[in-house]
């Protein structure tokens, strides 16, 4: 029975909540499967074979998400992760090669992309 219990809270999807707009109290809320996305803390490395996914916001700092780059169950996690960021508005930026600064929009989900930046939409002063 405890057995099946802890199998249970391993499996259960995570909701977390990123502000997608500056200044403003509007977030993104996307739950994921724990089992196939893994949130990183702080500093945490990426591991070897996973790719990745950064969320940055004014009040979080930088949240990361990561799956194994050769499951498919885990970049199938990571493409519904990744439609659900874009649709709630952030915006997604590929990285290049070895961490590269890049300033390219990402248009669909890539399961090669080592990693993908999403930065939230600034909202707009009017003057």
């Amino acid at each position: 029975m405890q057995a099946l219990l802890s199998e249970q809270v391993l499996r259960s999807p995570q909701t977390i909540e990123i502000p997608i707009v500056e200044r403003t109290n509007l977030k993104a809320t996307l739950e994921i499967d724990t089992s196939l996305v893994r949130i990183l803390e702080n500093d945490e490395p990426v591991p070897e074979g996973h790719h990745a996914m950064r969320i940055l916001t004014v009040k979080d700092g930088d949240k990361r998400l990561t799956w194994i780059a050769n499951s498919l169950a885990a970049i199938q996690e990571a493409k519904k992760a990744f439609l659900d960021l874009v649709k709630q508005g952030l915006t997604p930026y590929r990285v290049g090669a070895k961490g590269e600064k890049t300033s390219q929009v990402m248009k669909e989900f890539d399961p090669k992309a080592e990693e993908v930046v999403f930065v939230p939409t600034r909202a707009l002063a009017g003057g």
